[in-house]
């Protein structure tokens, strides 16, 4: 892996946009916009780590410029937003390695090795199209992505010109028959109105794919005199098991269970509550990858502990 999006990624614009070692505030915008939509399109579409996602986990913020040209750098963002099920880490590994075989292909100047990379039409369309974007940011000029290191520069993957005759050939019509059957899961926002002995109830809004999980959400978690106050509101699923409440977050490895939801909720902050001090006792020989990673997530979401 020569790049790393938790870390940073150093992108060298040279030719006429980067001959000030500056680049101007549209391209610097464009630049973001267009590389933040590939990460989170990717996420969105290629995905293949079990767990919930939500895409501002993907997000990109500016951390810095370099010298040489204008080089300016990007990483994930660190507002970890938690969700229901997963392992970020893994899932922003995931996204950043298959970001990293699509700079294989620009740097190769191949592109029609995308066909390969990606055989599913529907989803090649989505990045196809956000990878020329990318890719054609700034035109005519250079476009690269480098090292910095103790002031040197060391190019990494150089981005050639995708066509866009090239980009053309790859994108494929779809056409879907009227009488195509479909069949999804879903849930709903429902509205009870009681009158009298009457129960009338209205559908407000429905969920489908990826969103169907019902869940638990707190921002602050108890345990006996003890509150973790969180940076963000942690997801978890919420479900019933024969008599049994379980609220769980996988991301976490923490489940609580109760014969009342609250009971639930009371038995996973024990839980959190003795992950976050053991995982903290422990020193780094002691820990296994999975606890290393579980650490650094619950170190990011507790922002203070109250007494």
């Amino acid at each position: 892996m020569k790049i790393n999006l938790t870390e940073g990624l150093n992108l060298r614009v040279e030719g006429e946009i980067g001959k000030y070692n500056t680049l101007p505030v549209e391209y610097l915008v464009k630049l973001a916009q267009n590389l933040q939509q590939l990460l989170q399109d990717i996420a969105e579409h290629q995905l293949e780590v079990d767990g919930a996602i939500d895409l501002s986990n993907f997000k990109v913020e500016l951390s810095g410029f370099g010298i040489g040209s204008a080089i300016p750098e990007f990483k994930f963002t660190p507002r970890i937003k938690a969700v229901t099920s997963g392992d970020i880490l893994q899932q922003r590994k995931f996204v950043n390695d298959k970001f990293e075989n699509y700079l294989e292909v620009a740097n190769g100047g191949d592109y029609s090795e995308i066909r390969n990379l990606i055989p599913q039409v529907a989803t090649r369309n989505i990045i196809v199209e956000d990878l020329y974007n990318f890719t054609t940011t700034f035109g005519n000029s250079p476009f690269s992505i480098v090292q910095l290191k103790r002031g040197k520069i060391t190019p990494v993957y150089k981005i050639n010109k995708f066509k866009t005759d090239v980009k053309e050939k790859l994108i494929t019509t779809i056409t879907q028959s009227k009488d195509l059957k479909e069949e999804f899961d879903a849930v709903a926002k429902v509205r009870i109105i009681k009158r009298g002995g009457i129960v009338k109830r209205s559908t407000q809004e429905t969920f489908v794919g990826k969103h169907t999980d019902t869940a638990f959400s707190t921002d602050t978690i108890v345990h006996n005199s003890r509150a973790y106050i969180l940076s963000s509101p942690l997801l978890c699923k919420l479900e019933k098991e024969d008599d049994y409440y379980v609220i769980e977050s996988e991301m976490l490895g923490i489940v609580g269970t109760g014969l009342s939801i609250d009971d639930a909720e009371q038995n996973f902050s024990e839980e959190f509550h003795y992950i976050y001090q053991r995982y903290n006792d422990l020193s780094e020989k002691e820990m296994s990858e999975r606890i290393r990673r579980i650490k650094s997530i619950i170190n990011a979401i507790v922002s203070k502990i109250e007494e």
